[in-house]
């Protein structure tokens, strides 16, 4: 994992030690190119070991809260602007609690951007009506 413009980016290779040794090589390169400052294995070996280990979305429904997920395509060139507008937008909604964001998915041309909220309006009948002004 790295810093780079103040975004942690982590990498993980798997497959023949020759393909991960190459891989790994080229991400530190690049990486040293864009500025980014090494952060050690420790905060991927920590995803790893907890990336399951999901809050259930049904108990923070059942408190009222407003929880969703997207998932979004794009080419490479624009991940990180698509990334940092829905991110951006989201956060600005009033009652937006947090608003992320992670690759799932990587492709030759492009890669998914799976997107989480979790949002809360202190009238649960009102809970559509933020539903909806997330999503728009």
């Amino acid at each position: 994992m790295c810093s780079v413009r103040g975004r942690r980016v982590a990498a993980v290779s798997e497959g023949p030690a020759g393909l991960v040794d190459a891989e790994t090589r080229a991400i530190a390169e690049i990486g040293s190119q864009q500025g980014a400052t090494s952060m050690g294995p420790e905060p991927v070996d920590s995803w790893m070991e907890h990336r399951n280990k999901v809050p259930d979305v049904g108990a923070l429904i059942d408190q009222g809260l407003v929880v969703d997920t997207i998932e979004v395509a794009a080419g490479w060139d624009r991940l990180g602007e698509l990334f940092d507008a829905v991110c951006t937008e989201g956060a600005m909604v009033p009652g937006m609690i947090a608003m992320s964001g992670h690759i799932s998915h990587c492709y030759t041309q492009g890669a998914n951007i799976y997107f989480t909220f979790v949002a809360a309006e202190s009238d649960p009948s009102r809970g559509i009506v933020l539903y909806d002004r997330v999503w728009g």
